[in-house]
């Protein structure tokens, strides 16, 4: 079965439970105990439904709206390039790389930068420290 069949099936059984309500008893506890929904799921449904017809019973992307910004290429390599000589841990990375590039780049993305590179150990910058 498809998505598409799939989503037609949720859409025509979200139908048949406001059916239910408007025609049959027209009261929500009685719908939700038949249909074995709670009242909750019921009215974000309805809802959606009074507001949008019957598209809104179809169910909405959950993909997000917006892509978290990743780092230039530059200022990655450059990170990484400072890690390897300088040692420095995020939080003084992050200071340096204000004072001298005026970037601003958060100690936690640099933590996850050198996590990313296998930095995030001394013995994986030089071996032989522990």
């Amino acid at each position: 079965m498809s998505k598409k069949q799939i989503g037609d099936l949720q859409v025509r059984l979200r139908l048949r439970w406001i059916e239910h309500y408007e025609q049959i008893t027209k009261k929500v506890a009685p719908t939700c105990r038949y249909f074995g929904i709670s009242r909750g799921t019921f009215y974000l449904w309805y809802h959606r439904y009074l507001s949008l017809g019957e598209e809104g019973l179809r169910d909405k992307s959950s993909r997000p709206h917006k892509i978290k910004r990743w780092l230039p290429k530059e200022v990655c390599d450059t990170i990484i390039q400072l890690r390897l000589q300088r040692k420095y841990g995020p939080d003084r990375m992050s200071y340096y790389i204000k004072q001298k590039f005026n970037w601003f780049v958060s100690s936690q993305t640099i933590w996850r930068l050198y996590k990313e590179h296998g930095l995030n150990r001394p013995s994986m910058i030089a071996p032989g420290i522990e």
